[in-house]
């Protein structure tokens, strides 16, 4: 739609050109999560539910600095297929998930100490399952 001569989008205004010429940040982020993680189906996985049957993707994300960080682990967002099933039937929230978002997470592991080495300290490995199971 429009509001005088600009297009309104979302509901709102265009941003500013003001705000338009702040310089992006400079760091380099990525998600740990995959960009084409459920892309082709959505019911397969998602973040977010909130009606029935309307899943979608990417909305919750882990951000992380991959020169300094390794992903090494990902959170499942359902427990189970049965789990998936359900929460597609119902949407969200319901009586077991207090919000329309799914959990996620993530294992990141330091890839390089403060000296620049290569990281000699803890590794994944070396923990007991229980320690690390998300």
């Amino acid at each position: 739609s429009k509001q005088g001569n600009e297009q309104v989008e979302w509901g709102f205004l265009p941003i500013s050109k003001d705000i338009q010429d702040i310089p992006p940040h400079k760091y380099n982020l990525v998600s740990a999560y995959p960009p084409d993680l459920g892309l082709d189906d959505p019911s397969l996985h998602f973040t977010f539910c909130h009606s029935p049957h309307k899943p979608a993707v990417g909305i919750d994300q882990i951000w992380y600095t991959p020169s300094s960080l390794d992903c090494s682990g990902l959170r499942h967002t359902c427990k189970s297929e049965q789990h998936r099933l359900d929460i597609l039937k119902s949407g969200l929230p319901n009586g077991f998930h207090p919000s329309d978002h799914m959990p996620v997470g993530c294992m990141l592991r330091w890839t390089k100490t403060d000296k620049g080495n290569d990281n000699d300290g803890l590794d994944l490995k070396d923990l007991k399952e229980d320690d690390h199971k998300i």
